[in-house]
């Protein structure tokens, strides 16, 4: 009895030494953030804040833009570990590829613009949101079926190093991909590959599919500029009044140096003169004083349509007008120059509009359906849903097809919100998806979608307030913070439903 006692006792305090180093771990790491080298001068945040409150709303805006394109990869990530507990590490790869199909797909629908431009008809958009889904959907079903079936029994670790090494074969996959725009040069039926250039390695470029323009100029049209002094201080100022000045003034001078090769000219061409001819016509003051009126012509045709509009200005209003020049086009004054207009474009709405009704769909599909029963009840107890009928090797497969297509999805939606891509781009939307899963409970359908909306804004107030390279660092930190007071994530639960 006494050595059961002691063997409680010893596992009580081994158990409670444990939690005060996980405590001590993040504290220490926190301590490591809170200094300059992470870039929380919280005096220097507080005075950026104060000086453009507007700035916050504008990043949340972003923050929430690009979370709602990790939570689309995040609900896959999630699915698949509800359903047979396994990381798919491979789902980050499989976006990237579906990014490639996506640009490929909107190759043939590619125009030029007047300006040198690249875009394509907005029903073109939605008709190549079909091919990466698709591509992904049945990639995904081949991935399943060649490296994590045959491992279905086997020890979980084999299983996660399987899914590494898929992840691997997928990014070399992505960098042979990008190098079919070399095809283009055997000849133009492999145009359709001009839009992944000659260099496989370096970024590719999506064409513009939506505007950037800012849908509150709509409800809140951007203030005037009001010019300080003179008659026109009742009108604003356009660009089109600063090229009219501008003209003028050039055009005043060419006028002058016109006028002044003009008399040079008939000065050189004037004859000579005997000097008796001289002496008979210096006596002639009027012609000197004509002489001078010439000269005073002259010089008024020099000067005056060429007045200093510079100094003058800057004598009447105290400012350089050149350098409002910009902030007047844009119909900022330089009050106002540093202050943060915020934006929603188009494509803001789009991606969150988008991510919500794909979670949507997807929590009905799982609750609703025939299917979706199946999946939670492969979920609970693979063994007893086997018993009951169920096949087990559709509905995974099943699983892992959903997955894809929503990694085609966010593929797609990462060209039209980012116009780019890069085949390492896998890795890193991954990781933050992956996070974003365990962050609000892996398995949890409306927890991913929380985990990325967080990580979202978390990483956009991090690259404004603080510094880029440690965003990633913060992102982990709350991570840390939260698996240790919530393992399960933040909506997790232990136990029931995974999915």
């Amino acid at each position: 009895m006494q050595a059961i006692y002691s063997a409680s006792t010893a596992k009580s305090k081994t158990r409670e030494r444990l939690m005060r180093l996980l405590v001590l771990i993040p504290s220490a790491y926190l301590i490591l953030l809170a200094g300059q080298p992470a870039g929380l001068d919280l005096v220097k945040i507080w005075g950026t804040i104060a000086n453009d409150p507007a700035i916050l709303l504008q990043q949340l805006i972003n923050g929430l833009a690009n979370g709602a394109i990790l939570v689309i990869i995040a609900l896959g990530y999630t699915l698949v570990y509800g359903i047979i507990e396994l990381v798919n590490f491979a789902h980050g790869d499989v976006f990237m590829l579906g990014t490639f199909t996506a640009l490929l797909s909107l190759s043939p629908f590619i125009v030029l613009t007047p300006t040198g431009g690249t875009t394509v008809p907005w029903w073109a958009i939605l008709i190549c949101f079909i091919p990466p889904m698709v591509f992904c959907a049945a990639l995904n079903v081949f991935i399943e079926r060649v490296a994590y079936r045959p491992l279905r029994n086997a020890p979980k670790i084999i299983v996660l190093i399987s899914a590494i090494g898929m992840s691997f074969i997928l990014q070399n996959v992505g960098l042979q991909l990008a190098s079919l725009g070399k095809l283009t040069q055997a000849g133009p039926q492999f145009a359709v590959f001009g839009v992944l250039g000659s260099n496989n390695a370096a970024p590719k470029s999506f064409p513009t599919m939506l505007n950037n323009d800012n849908l509150l100029d709509a409800i809140f049209p951007p203030p005037a500029v009001v010019a300080p002094t003179g008659e026109q201080s009742q009108g604003q100022i356009s660009a089109d009044d600063i090229a009219a000045t501008a003209d003028a003034s050039i055009s005043a001078t060419m006028d002058a140096q016109a006028a002044l090769d003009a008399q040079e000219s008939s000065a050189e061409a004037t004859p000579d003169v005997s000097a008796g001819a001289v002496e008979a016509a210096t006596p002639e003051v009027p012609a000197v004083e004509d002489a001078a009126a010439a000269g005073a012509v002259v010089a008024d045709a020099t000067e005056e349509p060429t007045p200093d509009i510079i100094a003058t200005t800057q004598a009447e209003t105290g400012e350089n007008p050149l350098g409002n020049t910009a902030a007047a086009v844009a119909g900022t004054t330089d009050e106002n120059q540093q202050k943060t207009r915020v934006r929603i474009t188009i494509k803001d709405v789009l991606v969150i509009v988008v991510a919500i009704v794909l979670m949507l769909a997807l929590r009905w599909f799982v609750k609703n359906t025939r299917l979706g029963k199946a999946m939670r009840a492969t979920a609970q107890n693979r063994d007893a849903a086997a018993i009951m009928g169920i096949n087990i090797d559709r509905i995974i497969a099943l699983t892992f097809a959903i997955g894809g297509m929503l990694a085609g999805a966010a593929g797609m939606m990462t060209g039209i919100y980012n116009g780019s891509a890069v085949f390492t781009m896998g890795f890193t939307a991954g990781l933050r998806s992956f996070t974003a899963a365990v962050l609000g409970g892996i398995g949890n359908i409306t927890g991913a979608a929380l985990g990325g909306i967080i990580i979202g804004v978390l990483s956009a107030f991090s690259d404004q307030f603080l510094s880029v390279r440690w965003t990633n660092a913060w992102v982990f930190l709350v991570l840390v913070l939260v698996m240790l007071f919530r393992p399960t994530g933040l909506l997790g639960q232990d136990g029931g439903e995974k999915a």
